[in-house]
């Protein structure tokens, strides 16, 4: 999201129990479910094109009117996953400050991403949500003021209803209906296409990949190494979106455990015990989101 930035004051030490800067491990945590969240990005950019790229193969996404766009809905959606992560990356870059007491800004118009969220998130869930955009939301248009750590520790159920929300995208949608249209559609299509110039059928699109076999009589510019060459690579960038989708759950699995520390921890936040549980789940955030950003280094490797 662009635009100008507030700059919002935090919590003096005589309003907590002791200064905020002793929390640096929250920060650290903090820090880490920034590039976490921003490890997802890939997620939210390749979603309506896994439609465009299914769809062009013939995958059953669903009827469309003649003359309308058979991705619209996905289009759509991708507006609720980009506002999703603006959200996350507007709290925890505000609890990462706070934890240090320091000063931080706060984007702009994040309480007008309710309609957005409201398409990522259960009904059931949508209270906390509303309480954690209007947190946001006041943060950003108020000023210099006061915050809590306390306060944005409170929030945390709504945190977590938008990563279930962006889970249920990205496992449901993009994983189980996307990619896995794709791949069952790149298979028959090439599987007949084999048939037709009495080729060997194609191996299935699955882990672990052997690539399709080119002959040795076959040259770089013969029809038949470029045609096994294109399913390769295909297959290969598929593979490679399916390895960051698990990733992907691992990491929103590894933030989930983070915010249920954070919840348990609230009045006992200096303890070595919720030090130590803290800083772990940094530790395996940061694994988790490095994991995912190589899976995508690897499908934008390929076409």
């Amino acid at each position: 999201m662009r635009g100008a930035r507030l700059i919002v004051g935090v919590i003096p030490a005589t309003l907590l129990s002791a200064c905020a800067a002793d929390y640096p491990h929250i920060a650290t945590l903090s820090g880490t479910a920034v590039k976490t969240v921003a490890s997802w990005q890939p997620f939210v950019d390749d979603y309506p094109r896994s439609c465009r790229r299914a769809w062009a193969l013939g995958a059953p996404l669903g009827a469309a009117r003649p003359g309308t766009d058979p991705c619209a809905s996905f289009v759509a959606r991708q507006a609720g996953l980009a506002a999703a992560l603006a959200v996350l990356t507007n709290y925890f870059g505000a609890l990462g400050a706070i934890a240090t007491d320091a000063n931080f800004s706060v984007d702009p118009g994040l309480d007008s991403l309710g309609g957005a969220l409201g398409q990522m998130t259960d009904e059931k869930k949508a209270g906390s949500v509303a309480g954690l955009v209007k947190l946001l939301g006041g943060w950003a248009t108020a000023g210099v003021r006061r915050a809590s750590l306390d306060d944005a520790i409170g929030q945390v159920d709504g945190v977590s209803a938008i990563i279930d929300g962006i889970s249920h995208v990205v496992v449901a949608d993009y994983e189980g209906l996307l990619l896995r249209g794709e791949g069952g559609q790149l298979e028959v299509m090439m599987g007949n296409a084999a048939a037709d110039l009495s080729l060997p059928p194609p191996p299935p699109c699955t882990t672990p990949y052997p690539p399709w076999g080119v002959p040795q009589e076959a040259t770089a510019r013969s029809s038949q190494f470029m045609f096994q060459a294109f399913y390769n690579d295909r297959c290969e960038a598929l593979l490679a979106r399916r390895l960051a989708v698990l990733s992907f759950r691992s990491s929103a699995a590894s933030l989930q455990q983070a915010l249920g520390d954070l919840r348990d921890n609230r009045a006992r936040l200096r303890t070595g015990a919720a030090v130590e549980a803290v800083l772990a789940d940094a530790k395996r955030l940061f694994s988790d989101a490095q994991a995912v950003r190589q899976a995508f280094a690897g499908a934008a490797a390929k076409p």
